[in-house]
């Protein structure tokens, strides 16, 4: 059954002749756009001409009321786990749902060439009426399909890393291939680079210089370096001293000069950016994108004010920056003030407001909020990256609610999940109609919650409904935003295995 919601998906495509990777769907995947979840199509074989069914709701000829949905498969659902129900207040005590699966219960392959891309590879079923009704379908989190870390053998790596004491640190290309490969640091075993394949596989794998256990990873991501590699940004915890060091690992030869040096940030007087006080802690940075992260938040918890910090690193990492931007975060011109005792802390940054992907990495800006009690906050923040965005939804600031009441849960905030689509933000014309209107790749949000070493989590699918900007009833004067219309509400959720 396919959702209509016109504004922010297009429904379902095959994707890609995936035959190493997904031996069990005769090398297919079916993903649907916009939803951050991938479906595995087990044992179901499509005729050879079809690569890639055009997209639902397809307008043929770009006119109104000329749409092709003849070639598009049926699905029916079978959701996992039970709905959640009221608690007491208006608080909503989560609980998460299985992995979702369906079948397809039809389907109608047309004739090669006709809306479709073709290939003529000698692996594809040839059978015309192999349409794969019948085949089975089975969710899995967040992409097209789960992979194990595994050595370039293709042996799945077993290590007790949680047990070590180590915190993995993902989304940074260290090696310049276009994979994000990943980071290790434990305090008692020092930091290591894993520089990953498309596939999960480690190419190879070395230990870089750690600067001691007084000195904690806050972040990895770009930070203005200009060279091949990413940076990792230190925080001595003793004196309140931070450091960005730069690491290139494109030479698996030459693991001894991966590390290509560090320097301390400067703030604009030329002198080295620390804290005024010990109490003033680096939270997280916004790197949920490859080498998307730029910035570092703070927060005091005496005082309850927080910061954001640019940071950028030269070339050959000889110096680094706090930016002139650098500023306490604001509501409305006056900072905003979040002790201790008010049991709220900033958990992580990155797009949560559907901004297109075109706006480059300012877009990753938006901060999320966790508390004692277990409530979760998004804040929208402006182009400044430090004031909350009062044009926004709720001026800019919500609680995440699921059926119109706050979340609550125990779960710790692991991450957000950035999911490029491309969406319906604009209705154009009277003739060129929604699903035909005017689309952009649009950054979506999903959050990610797990309890460390007890091999559970779960996601939040939050909601992708767009404000689209109207220029129908008259083109001078347009109405909507063109971002989401409701950013703190959560539309979906399953467990991850």
């Amino acid at each position: 059954v396919w959702n209509a919601n016109l504004n922010n998906t297009m429904g379902w495509y095959i994707d890609g002749a995936q035959t190493e990777t997904h031996k069990s769907s005769a090398g297919w995947t079916l993903v649907p756009q916009g939803n951050g979840f991938g479906f595995d199509c087990r044992g179901i074989h499509l005729w050879g001409q079809v690569v890639r069914m055009p997209d639902m709701s397809c307008s043929t000829n770009g006119q109104a009321d000329s749409y092709d949905v003849e070639s598009q498969p049926e699905l029916s659902w079978a959701g996992g786990g039970t709905v959640p129900t009221e608690a007491s207040g208006n608080r909503w005590d989560y609980t998460t749902a299985s992995i979702p699966t369906g079948k397809i219960e039809g389907a109608n392959v047309r004739n090669g060439g006709q809306n479709h891309y073709t290939v003529t590879d000698s692996w594809i079923t040839p059978n015309d009426d192999d349409t794969g009704t019948g085949g089975e379908l089975s969710g899995i989190i967040g992409a097209v399909a789960r992979r194990y870390v595994s050595d370039a053998d293709g042996n799945a790596v077993e290590a007790d890393l949680l047990g070590a004491g180590y915190m993995c640190y993902a989304n940074a290309d260290f090696n310049g291939d276009g994979y994000s490969d990943l980071c290790w640091r434990s305090a008692t075993y020092g930091c290591a680079i894993w520089n990953m394949g498309p596939d999960g596989r480690v190419i190879c794998a070395a230990s870089i210089l750690d600067p001691g256990a007084d000195w904690v990873l806050v972040s990895v991501g770009k930070y203005g370096y200009p060279d091949t590699g990413a940076c990792l940004f230190w925080y001595n915890a003793l004196t309140g001293e931070n450091a960005v060091w730069a690491v290139n690992s494109s030479d698996c030869g030459d693991t001894d000069g991966w590390l290509v040096g560090g320097a301390y940030p400067m703030d604009a007087n030329g002198d080295r950016a620390t804290v005024a006080t010990l109490t003033t802690r680096p939270m997280c940075g916004n790197n949920p994108v490859q080498n998307g992260g730029s910035s570092v938040y703070w927060q005091d918890s005496a005082s309850g004010e927080m910061a954001y910090w640019p940071v950028s690193l030269s070339s050959n990492a000889s110096s680094a920056m706090v930016g002139s931007g650098a500023n306490y975060l604001q509501d409305d011109g006056d900072n905003i003030l979040l002790p201790a005792d008010y049991g709220w802390s900033i958990a992580a940054v990155g797009c949560m407001y559907g901004r297109p992907s075109n706006q480059g990495t300012s877009v990753l800006r938006d901060i999320v909020l966790t508390s004692a009690g277990g409530e979760t906050a998004v804040w929208v923040m402006g182009g400044n990256y430090y004031s909350v965005d009062r044009s926004a939804p709720g001026n800019g600031a919500g609680f995440t609610t699921a059926g119109g009441n706050n979340t609550s849960q125990a779960y710790a905030l692991c991450g957000i999940g950035q999911y490029l689509v491309t969406s319906t933000y604009a209705a154009a014309n009277t003739t060129d109609p929604i699903p035909g209107g005017l689309r952009r790749p649009t950054w979506f949000a999903n959050l990610y919650w797990c309890l460390p070493g007890a091999q559970s989590a779960f996601s939040w699918k939050l909601d992708r409904n767009i404000n689209l900007i109207d220029f129908r009833a008259d083109p001078t004067a347009p109405t909507g935003t063109g971002y989401l219309v409701d950013p703190y509400a959560i539309t979906g959720s399953s467990a991850v295995y």
